[in-house]
């Protein structure tokens, strides 16, 4: 499928429902696990930094989300 096994783990980690995509409520849960504080708002800028059409559903494809994590 092209994942190495650490994509698998963090993917696991990030996307607890497996749906594919990201809440934010799933950002906050994660980074909170990591001993970091994230707001709702830190979260949603997160989101709209990645996926900036997304007006409402605050909600990021993970692969995206992934690829702008591991640039940082």
């Amino acid at each position: 499928l092209g994942y190495k096994f650490d994509e698998i783990v963090i993917r696991q980690l990030f996307d607890k429902d497996l749906s594919g995509g990201m809440s934010t409520n799933e950002i906050i849960y994660v980074f909170s696990q990591m001993g970091l504080k994230l707001s709702e708002k830190e979260a949603i800028e997160m989101v709209k930094e990645v996926n900036p059409k997304d007006e409402e559903m605050y909600e990021v494809n993970f692969d995206d989300f992934l690829k702008i994590m591991m640039s940082n």
